[in-house]
C-alpha cells in the first residue's frame, strides 16, 4: 500500500489475533478497532466512510498489490460510467499444495482470452480488492451490512443495477495468500456458499452457470500437470462439497 503512494490508509481490525494494530502503528495509518462479531460488510462500510478521497481502494488482510499498481487502476477507471476496477486474483504462496490448486481454480474461472484482452467485464464472482469511485459507493449507500458473506457480490449487483459498469483487469493482479490447510479452506468455501445463497435469494437468479465441458477440459489441461489430475479431482470434490454445504445451510 505504501509503495503505491496512497494518500491515506485506514486499517479496520475486527478482533484479529495477529497483532494487526501493533504492526499498523509503525506507519502513518489510521486504525479502527471493531468488536469481533461485526460482519465483513460492516467493517468495509466503516472503513470507507472514514476516508476523504474520491477513489477508494479495498484490500483484504491476506492480500497485497505490487508497487505502482494503483496508477494502472486509475488509468482504467477514467471513464464516467465505470464504478469499479477489480484486480485479477493471483497466488502469493503457490508452492503450497492447496494454494496451488486454488490458483488453478482462478485461472480456469477467467475467460480464455483475458490475458490478451487485458480488461474484461467483471465475472459473477470478482474480487473486492480493487478501486471504487466514492460517488458510486455513495449512490448505492455502500455495502449492505446485513450480508454476513457475499457482500462483494451484492454491492457489484447494486452498482450495475444503477447503470454503472464494473471491470476486471489482467494487470495488475492482487496477490492473495490462499488457505494452506483443509479446515481453513473448507470454511472459506462454506462461507462463499452461504453468501451465494443469500444473494441468489434476494435476486431470484439461478445457482449454476452453464459451462462448456470441452473448453473447461482444454483449459484444465493447459493449467495443470497430468500427474496432478487425480489430486485435483479430490481437491475439487472437497471444495465443491464445502461450497454446497454452505449453500444449503444458507437456505
Amino acid at each position: 500500500m505504501i509503495a503505491n503512494e496512497i494518500d491515506e490508509i485506514v486499517v479496520v481490525d475486527a478482533g484479529s489475533q495477529d497483532r494487526t494494530l501493533d504492526l499498523a502503528a509503525r506507519f502513518e495509518v489510521r486504525t479502527i478497532r471493531l468488536n469481533a462479531n461485526v460482519t465483513i460488510a460492516q467493517a468495509r462500510q466503516v472503513g470507507w466512510r472514514r476516508t476523504n478521497g474520491k477513489l477508494i481502494l479495498f484490500l483484504d488482510a491476506d492480500a497485497y498489490l505490487r508497487a505502482n499498481a494503483l496508477k494502472r487502476l486509475i488509468e482504467v477507471l477514467n471513464e464516467p460510467d465505470l464504478a469499479v476496477v477489480s484486480c485479477r486474483i493471483a497466488c502469493a504462496n503457490p508452492k503450497k499444495l492447496l494454494p496451488h490448486f486454488r490458483d488453478v481454480d482462478f485461472q480456469l474461472a477467467y475467460p480464455q482470452d483475458f490475458e490478451h484482452v487485458r480488461v474484461i467485464r467483471c465475472t459473477f464472482d470478482p474480487t473486492i480488492c480493487g478501486l471504487f469511485r466514492r460517488d458510486a459507493l455513495e449512490a448505492v449507500s455502500g455495502f449492505d451490512v446485513h450480508y454476513r458473506y457475499g457482500e462483494d457480490l451484492e454491492i457489484l449487483h447494486k452498482l450495475e443495477s444503477m447503470g454503472y459498469r464494473a471491470v476486471t483487469v489482467f494487470d495488475p493482479a492482487v496477490y492473495h495468500n490462499h488457505r494452506e490447510n483443509l479446515h481453513d479452506l473448507f470454511m472459506q468455501l462454506y462461507h462463499h456458499g452461504m453468501g451465494r445463497r443469500a444473494l441468489i435469494s434476494s435476486l431470484g437468479s439461478s445457482f449454476y452457470r452453464r459451462k462448456n465441458p470441452a473448453i473447461f477440459a482444454k483449459r484444465l489441461i493447459q493449467n495443470i500437470r497430468f500427474s496432478e489430475l487425480p489430486i485435483y479431482v479430490l481437491y475439487r470434490t472437497f471444495t465443491e462439497t464445502a461450497f454446497l454445504m454452505g449453500y444449503i445451510r444458507g437456505q
